[in-house]
């Protein structure tokens, strides 16, 4: 008779895939966008996606997050401090506008963190990382920023842009491309408060369908993403220059941020 081995057993761990965020909270996010105040705002998105990565965690799906907070006068962690944590473990405080916005601070933060092992395994799925912004760096962020995005690990992670109240052409914006610069993302864009939910929305849909992908670190184009939340029109608000009209996403009045978002499946 064979010998018993626990081993044989033992349940797979899911391999993580990490999030990073870096949330603006520079003292113009304090400010008015159409119907809503732009930090109460993202506030609430973050938490309603968080509450939805709860809900998606189980045995295959692991999401690890780290949240940056930069604005006064430097970046500073807000979930996963010493290193990232489940979606169900984060501890959310909302971000307080103060002050400028210390970009560089930020990246260089991410960068750390992301270059560790220790704290981003190399087991781990391909990590995303978001940058919402609303202005113009005013800190040493050109060189953080060309390094995060060209060397090392960092080089290798698939980036999110939103612009809160920026306008294509103005230097934030620009800031934002190169950001993306190498990823099939174009620069999302928030021309009223409640877009922002509607880019943390597509963001949620993104993570969820390429955590229960065969291989999720293929990533999915934005396109395909819009199509299982809007159908084929949705390329329709992809205009020439690959900027999204992020109406093509709709919100369910029943989202909120303890339930989280209500998210369409693909088939």
């Amino acid at each position: 008779m064979a010998k018993f081995n626990a081993a044989d057993f033992a349940v797979t761990k899911a391999k993580p895939l990490p999030i990073i965020m870096l949330l603006d909270e520079s003292g113009s996010m304090g400010q008015r966008l159409g119907e809503g105040i732009k930090i109460d705002v993202l506030n609430k998105a973050v938490r309603t996606m968080l509450a939805t990565l709860s809900h998606e965690e189980s045995q295959a799906s692991e999401f690890l997050v780290s949240i940056i907070g930069f604005g006064g006068s430097g970046a500073h962690f807000i979930a996963g401090t010493e290193s990232p944590v489940t979606a169900s473990e984060v501890a959310y405080s909302d971000l307080l506008p103060s002050g400028g916005t210390p970009l560089g601070a930020a990246l260089i933060a991410a960068s750390q963190l992301v270059e560790d092992k220790e704290r981003i395994p190399s087991r781990s799925y391909r990590p995303l990382v978001i940058l919402v912004c609303d202005g113009e760096p005013n800190d040493s962020w050109e060189a953080p920023l060309n390094s995060f995005i060209s060397s090392g690990r960092t080089a290798k992670c698939d980036r999110m842009a939103l612009a809160v109240g920026c306008e294509e052409g103005d230097k934030a914006w620009a800031m934002l491309e190169e950001f993306v610069a190498g990823t099939d993302n174009p620069v999302w864009t928030a021309d009223q408060a409640a877009d922002i939910v509607k880019f943390f929305k597509f963001v949620t849909m993104s993570v969820t369908q390429r955590s229960q992908a065969k291989d999720p670190n293929k990533l999915i184009p934005a396109k395909e993403v819009l199509m299982l939340q809007s159908g084929d029109k949705a390329i329709q608000n992809i205009d020439a220059d690959g900027i999204i009209d992020v109406e093509a996403i709709v919100i369910d009045p029943d989202e909120n941020e303890e339930r989280g978002f209500r998210l369409n499946r693909w088939g």
